[in-house]
């Protein structure tokens, strides 16, 4: 399930990692925790994809999923809201989670 401590920690260590300036404190990692709650999900399918077999003899799978997962930021301060919602924003960018250079993490973001 892509929970929002997973996906948005994700994010943060990843925004972090590349950002030379503006970078986000440990302080949004426990934010993250206690003021984002999945608000609905839609046709999510657990998705499974093989690589190839690692020494020739064990089968290499990641699996990930797909389908439309809604967070809600419970946060009332500004501040917080605007850096999650550049998390999210950043997440087109950076995909989330393994393998994203092959094109698995894919993200997509709508502020509703």
């Amino acid at each position: 399930l892509p929970s929002p401590q997973r996906v948005f920690e994700y994010l943060l260590k990843e925004w972090n990692q590349f950002a030379s300036e503006g970078q986000f404190g440990e302080e949004l990692s426990f934010i993250i925790q206690d003021h984002i709650v999945i608000e609905h999900i839609d046709d999510l399918r657990v998705q499974t994809i093989f690589t190839g077999k690692y020494q020739k003899t064990k089968p290499v799978t990641f699996t990930g999923f797909t389908g439309s997962v809604t967070y809600r930021i419970l946060s009332p301060q500004q501040s917080v809201q605007q850096q999650i919602v550049a998390l999210a924003s950043f997440s087109q960018w950076s995909g989330v989670g393994k393998k994203t250079a092959w094109g698995m993490g894919t993200t997509q973001f709508q502020l509703c």
